[in-house]
């Protein structure tokens, strides 16, 4: 399992990766006139998503010198408003990794190591450390590819770039990110639902540094409590996550749960980070950067 914590942080890490995309690289194409019912659908999705549970399995997949390798876990996780999100990942009941950030800094507590540590930095750290080309990923960024994926974070209207049909019942959104090694995020939404059906970080080179698929048909409905189920968001059941690089790594969330209603959900020792140190107790404190942990193998 100590593995399964290193591959994860990769997957926190952007992979400044020199590979060629499969993905489209055709300039971008802006349809001024579906551009606000795209933003409209996407926005209203959003809003009502702005907190949420879930929970299901997780599957990590990578391969390195020594062949293929495959870990599987248990996987909850939060969202809260825009900025703040956690996740614990646990075997058999244990608990061996939480991950969360409030918006500003970011921790990911270790208890698969021995000693168990708890791992922490200042979001701005991670990217001046990425600007100045260590290697780091941004991760304000990067934690933007699991709630894109579930169509929570509504678009910033300034940053689009492309808007186009696809021609098969879908939208390509194109965004140009303020900052960072992340040049355009890619987002491919059902038109019907406003599901989004392909989300991807593109590097400044054009190559695809993170993907996320969802390759399977089956869909969960949100639960939103006071709604009727039948015109609840669909998310898709399976959110297949893929770095791309000279290693390869891929993260697939099998989703068996989701719901809006956090009436019972302890936001207050969730993103406080005093109280999840008491909690968890971990033997020693560091960095990522520090650690090694936050740069791609």
């Amino acid at each position: 399992m100590r593995v399964m914590f290193l591959i994860m942080v990769c997957l926190l890490a952007m992979v400044s990766c020199r590979t060629s995309s499969d993905l489209p690289s055709d300039p971008a194409v802006l349809d001024q006139d579906a551009l606000p019912l795209v933003l409209d659908g996407m926005t209203a999705r959003a809003a009502s998503l702005q907190q949420l549970h879930g929970y299901g399995v997780i599957e990590l997949r990578w391969q390195d010198q020594e062949g293929d390798h495959f870990e599987q876990g248990d996987v909850e996780f939060w969202l809260d408003g825009p900025s703040r999100s956690a996740m614990r990942i646990s075997k058999l009941g244990d608990p061996y990794f939480w991950i969360g950030t409030d918006g500003v800094k970011l921790w990911l507590f270790d208890l698969s190591s021995r000693p168990t540590q708890l791992l922490i930095d200042e979001l701005s750290v991670l990217q001046n450390a990425e600007a100045v080309g260590f290697g780091v990923a941004s991760v304000a960024e990067l934690m933007r590819i699991l709630p894109l994926g579930l169509g929570t974070i509504p678009p910033e209207t300034g940053d689009v770039v492309g808007c186009q049909s696809t021609g098969d019942g879908e939208w390509l959104l194109q965004f140009q990110p303020r900052g960072g090694k992340v040049e355009r995020e890619s987002v491919t939404l059902d038109s019907d639902t406003w599901r989004p059906v392909q989300v991807s970080l593109l590097n400044v080179n054009g190559t695809a540094g993170l993907v996320l698929n969802t390759p399977s048909p089956r869909k969960v409905r949100v639960d939103i409590p006071g709604q009727s189920s039948l015109g609840s968001p669909l998310v898709s059941a399976i959110l297949e996550i893929s770095v791309l690089g000279d290693s390869r790594a891929e993260a697939k969330f099998a989703l068996e749960n989701l719901s809006t209603d956090m009436s019972e959900q302890p936001l207050d020792r969730l993103f406080e980070l005093d109280v999840l140190r008491q909690a968890l107790q971990p033997e020693r404190e560091g960095s990522l950067l520090e650690s090694g942990a936050g740069r791609v193998p």
